[in-house]
């Protein structure tokens, strides 16, 4: 019983050497990927050492306005390709029932119930 409790340790602890293993080769490859787009992103930029620093800057404000222009032209309403079907009805909801009128509501009777419950607690 006991030399199978230690061979049951032995092999797990021989399974996690393997898997830090995997784990470790598995960090590697992932940093040389990393690595490799980092120096292709650095070959394909261009060469700015002959120019001034005003120049790149000025590059940078270009693009940026560039940027914005497009993502106003983007954003920009869109018009509708016809005439709304839609004619803005009103839906009620179930069970409740909708009024004709859709003018103001007269306030004039909740105004005097309000005046009255004030002139109710006057001495």
């Amino acid at each position: 019983m006991l030399w199978e409790l230690d061979e049951l340790r032995q092999r797990e602890s021989l399974q996690r050497a393997g898997h830090q293993r995997e784990e470790l080769r598995g960090r590697i490859n992932l940093t040389d990927q990393i690595q490799r787009v980092i120096a292709e992103g650095v070959s394909m930029r261009p060469d700015t050492s002959d120019m001034s620093k005003s120049e790149r800057v000025r590059n940078i404000r270009e693009n940026r306005r560039e940027e914005r222009q497009a993502l106003q032209r983007r954003d920009v309403a869109r018009p509708s390709r016809g005439a709304p079907t839609d004619s803005g009805e009103v839906l009620p909801f179930p069970g409740t029932k909708v009024p004709d009128d859709y003018s103001l509501p007269d306030v004039t009777e909740y105004l005097r119930s309000f005046e009255e419950e004030a002139g109710d607690d006057k001495p």
